[in-house]
């Protein structure tokens, strides 16, 4: 079992990178990142574009950091106990609070944004409440409100769970927080099936869903602490196809898929008596547009041009897309490595996938980094109608800015105008002069958004308007008499550093020697967003 469990390890964290998006597979090219690009090691284990818009790499050598031109590497320094625990990076999650949270082969960390350190999470043997066990190879952040929750899956450890509610931001800084263990009970039919678990996934009911090696599927239910077990049985076609579930994912509809080692792909129906039916998707050698391979290492669910597409990375047999109306067909479409096309996919053994907000799909496989532009899009025009509340303000736009809901803010001559994410309503903000809940200034210049979620609002005259998430308005303006004040009234830009500080830049200029004109000279940190 060890020598399995060892090519295992290989199999479900061998990885790399690649960016694609839904498209005939004759149209979809791979540009090509690797260690020279400034890539700490080209097997990637996990990818996640956090809350601010960095992708993060887990390597076999460091966290990889990318800001779309250039990687900053965090490693392990065995002097500094504020280093990564281990360069092993098997997972990267996000909390709603905005911390990251690393696993690796020799613990779990919580990364420091404003100090750039790490906390470690280790286990020990004197410790019930400490981790079960340092290799952690999968995490879970629940969102369910008031119940914010972090999923820690181990290697022989079983699980865990840690309570974020004092992990709520950079005042956190111990690794005191007990763990709760849940681990098989051979004589507890309800306890966790196997304690070495490989994904982890919270589908929308809140419910939490468990792939074990060796033990199956799990759904743990957080109302009762009760674990129910969906298991491989060789004399039932409609079970789980095998007990070695290394992906789980839950579709625009709902449905959960299930991808295993030998043992294909699963959708998980119930019939008319709520009873568990798995429906299989495996390698037919006749079919060339079966599934290519019965290894399935990771399963996503993207939306282009309001057609939801389901992504499949093989072990061995390359890409697969599965477009809805082909979903009880099973008509793959499949996309492999071509050694003489240097656009083609770099590996067959795809292990990892993400997609970013601007609707990229990054693929992980065993060798390089690639990356695949979005395919073209019609321009859609948001013009201003004096007839229509719900259009631009006014025709001059100065300003643009999609905040974390996926709300664009435009900035105009006229005030501002936010667009709704998920409904065509918009919502006008203008100066009103009587009204110190108004913006300060009609003319705006710049827009931008702080760790809190408040949208500051720069203004050519009339200094900032911050805008918090509850509706209320906090003007800063300039005031000669304090130094401490903001250095003018016309504001051009904002930036929001990696320590949660907003810095301003004014049309303060001055000139060198040169004569050349240099704006943003007057930059200057007014606070930190978190206290303002």
């Amino acid at each position: 079992m060890k020598v399995f469990q060892n090519f295992f390890l290989r199999f479900v964290f061998g990885a790399s990178l690649v960016m694609t998006v839904p498209a005939p597979a004759q149209d979809i090219k791979f540009q090509r990142l690797s260690i020279e690009d400034g890539l700490s090691q080209s097997t990637v284990y996990a990818i996640l574009q956090d809350s601010r818009g960095f992708m993060w790499f887990g390597t076999e050598d460091g966290l990889n950091q990318y800001d779309g031109y250039s990687f900053t590497v965090h490693k392990r320094h065995p002097t500094d106990s504020t280093s990564l625990s281990a360069n092993h990076v098997y997972a990267i999650c996000e909390d709603h609070h905005g911390n990251l949270w690393i696993g690796t082969t020799d613990g779990l960390n919580r990364f420091n944004r404003a100090t750039t350190t790490f906390t470690r999470f280790l286990h020990d043997p004197n410790d019930p409440h400490s981790l079960s066990d340092n290799n952690v190879w999968a995490l879970c952040a629940s969102r369910q409100k008031g119940k914010e929750t972090l999923w820690v899956g181990t290697h022989g450890g079983g699980l865990c769970r840690l309570r974020l509610a004092d992990h709520a931001g950079a005042a956190s800084k111990t690794a005191a927080t007990p763990f709760t263990r849940f681990k098989n009970d051979p004589q507890n039919s309800q306890s966790l099936s196997h304690n070495t678990i490989i994904a982890l996934y919270e589908d929308r009911s809140g419910a939490l869903w468990i792939g074990t090696l060796g033990g199956g599927l799990n759904r743990f239910d957080p109302a009762t602490e009760t674990f129910t077990s969906y298991r491989h049985d060789p004399t039932d076609p409609q079970s789980l196809s095998s007990d070695n579930v290394v992906a789980i994912h839950e579709d625009e509809a709902g449905t959960l898929w299930i991808g295993t080692y030998g043992g294909g792909l699963c959708r998980m129906d119930w019939d008319e008596s709520h009873a568990p039916r798995f429906v299989r998707y495996q390698n037919d050698p006749r079919d060339p547009v079966s599934l290519p391979n019965n290894t399935v290492h990771t399963i996503l669910t993207t939306r282009q041009n309001d057609a939801a597409t389901l992504w499949i990375g093989t072990f061995g047999g390359g890409l697969c897309r599965l477009n809805r109306d082909d979903r009880v067909s099973g008509k793959f479409a499949i996309y492999k490595h071509d050694a003489n096309d240097p656009a083609a996919l770099n590996h067959d053994r795809v292990s990892a996938l993400a997609e970013d907000r601007a609707g990229n799909l990054w693929i992980g496989t065993w060798t390089g980094l690639n990356k695949v532009s979005p395919q073209p899009r019609k321009f859609a025009h948001i013009q201003h109608d004096p007839t229509n509340p719900n259009s631009l303000s006014q025709k001059f736009v100065n300003a643009v800015w999609e905040d974390r809901a996926g709300n664009l803010w435009v900035g105009t001559e006229n005030g501002v105008d936010c667009f709704a994410a998920k409904t065509p309503s918009v919502e006008h903000f203008r100066h009103e002069p009587k009204n110190q809940n108004s913006l300060s200034h009609y003319y705006i210049k710049a827009l931008g958004e702080d760790n809190a979620g408040a949208i500051w609002i720069g203004t050519f005259g009339g200094g900032i308007s911050r805008r918090f998430p509850d509706g209320r308005f906090k003007h800063y303006r300039h005031h000669p008499a304090q130094a401490a004040s903001l250095n003018s009234n016309f504001v051009t830009a904002f930036y929001n550093d990696s320590a949660g500080k907003m810095w301003i830049g004014t049309n303060t200029v001055w000139r060198d020697s040169s004569l050349k004109t240099k704006l943003l000279s007057a930059i200057k940190t007014i606070c930190a967003s978190q206290t303002v």
